[in-house]
């Protein structure tokens, strides 16, 4: 962990708070992209952008959530191999 103040207010980091945030990255940005998907495939019809939103969505949406899966994955190796895995007990 690290304290640091900036402006009279202080704020911590934790490098385990971080690894989980990762974790949770796909689910996280799913919950904030699904409302407008469904807004791009209910309007599709009426524009052409909202076309081209939603058939990519379709056909790539999976694999921009994997990427950020596998990003975690690597991050959390990353960790392991730089502490030794000396902190796996609270990954």
């Amino acid at each position: 962990q690290e304290t640091r103040r900036v402006k009279g207010r202080s704020y911590t980091k934790d490098i385990f708070k971080f690894i989980a945030s990762c974790k949770n990255a796909s689910q996280f940005a799913l919950k904030l992209v699904k409302p407008k998907i469904a807004k791009w495939c209910a309007y599709r019809a009426t524009d052409n952008r909202l076309e081209e939103l939603c058939r990519e969505w379709e056909e790539h949406g999976e694999s921009y959530l994997s990427k950020l899966d596998d990003d975690y994955v690597h991050t959390v190796e990353r960790f392991k191999a730089i502490t030794n895995d000396y902190y796996n007990d609270r990954l």
